[in-house]
């Protein structure tokens, strides 16, 4: 059998959708000896130094633009039908739709609908629109949580017997090599909370950040206990920048647009803890990462987070700011508490690694596809 995967999203830089690709590659050729795949990626492209793949793959070369472009369409009929590939896979919801083979594709969330504001007005359009051709062309949806195949389901029950979760895999740290004490540049151990997440308004920054000042002036905190928030820059973070200058936070708040695996390992290594009051996600990598530390986590009451923590982390209201202070404090002054949430993630994160196959339920997906 041939599989064709477009490896384009491979040079983005890996926020949560492109580290799950570049696991998910890996763990694929890992367990697939059997199947060729043939990766499509653009002639000006250079395939990353670091690129692991140990099953059988071949690499296709040719100029393509975006994907919803009819030339791109075309060419990509033609490659697929050249190759004689059997099944299209794709990690997100721009494929090839016209190509006459079985296509899988994943739609990760539905955050468009729920938070327009984060999105252009051409942006929700493509968004729309190509979650429409999945619905439409697709012989098979995967998502990375029940959360966001259920609600799916719950608009489109016809669906219900061509879309599965297959979970999602996140940032392997085994391999750095990072001394044991060493701590991000400028922070102390354990002085600090940390929040991860492109500045997206969905990602709640704004009320955090007043959920922070309350729990300063509770405990008449000075400036060594830090709000660290690490994220891909936005249109939104101007208005973040502002907000934490109008508080006086300047002194305070930390915040970095990209790190590396070996900076984000110390950042998640000597946290105090870690929260996230997204208002809507898809699945949340960070809060699984967090947990591979043992780090205490605070985050939204909302569906995918019960989920993926299994009920077990602190929920709080994140309308709320004050409720979110409220966790904090409670972390910081209980520390018989501290060290329960911290047991909790590490038995959560042991739960995961047992149970989370995303490349045996996915390559399981395409077999049946064929059958």
């Amino acid at each position: 059998m041939k599989i064709g995967i477009d490896i384009r999203k491979l040079f983005d830089i890996r926020t949560g959708v492109e580290k799950n690709f570049w696991e998910l590659l890996e763990n694929l050729g890992k367990i697939d000896k059997k199947n060729e795949y043939v990766f499509f990626l653009n002639k000006s492209d250079i395939l990353p130094t670091n690129f692991c793949f140990s099953g059988k793959y071949k690499i296709l070369r040719f100029e393509y633009s975006k994907m919803l472009s009819i030339k791109t369409q075309l060419k990509f009929r033609q490659k697929i039908k050249e190759e004689g590939i059997d099944v299209f896979f794709s990690t997100i919801m721009a494929y090839p739709f016209i190509a006459k083979c079985k296509k899988i594709t994943t739609i990760h969330d539905l955050c468009w609908r729920y938070i327009v504001r984060d999105f252009s007005i051409i942006t929700w359009l493509l968004q729309e629109l190509w979650f429409r051709l999945n619905l439409y062309f697709s012989d098979f949806i995967i998502t990375p949580s029940e959360s966001v195949k259920n609600t799916i389901i719950n608009q489109y029950p016809k669906l219900r017997n061509k879309i599965d979760n297959v979970g999602s895999y996140i940032t392997n740290f085994e391999n750095i090599n990072i001394q044991k004490n060493e701590c991000p540049t400028g922070l102390l151990k354990n002085k600090y909370f940390l929040a991860i997440g492109t500045h997206f308004y969905r990602k709640n920054y704004l009320i955090l950040i007043k959920a922070y000042k309350i729990f300063l002036e509770k405990k008449k905190m000075s400036n060594d206990f830090k709000l660290v928030i690490i994220g891909k820059y936005s249109k939104s973070t101007n208005s973040i920048i502002d907000f934490i200058g109008e508080y006086g936070l300047e002194k305070f708040i930390v915040l970095a647009n990209y790190v590396s695996d070996e900076e984000l390992y110390k950042f998640y290594k000597n946290c105090f803890c870690y929260i996230n009051v997204s208002l809507v996600e898809g699945y949340g990598i960070p809060i699984i990462e967090a947990m591979q530390f043992g780090c205490p986590i605070i985050c939204s009451d909302i569906e995918v987070f019960r989920e993926i923590t299994n009920n077990g982390v602190l929920f709080v209201n994140h309308h709320n700011e004050n409720a979110i202070a409220e966790a904090m404090e409670r972390l910081y002054e209980d520390k018989e508490l501290y060290n329960q949430q911290r047991k909790i993630s590490e038995r959560l994160f042991e739960e995961y690694k047992t149970k989370n196959n995303p490349a045996k339920k996915i390559l399981e997906i395409i077999t049946n596809q064929l059958k």
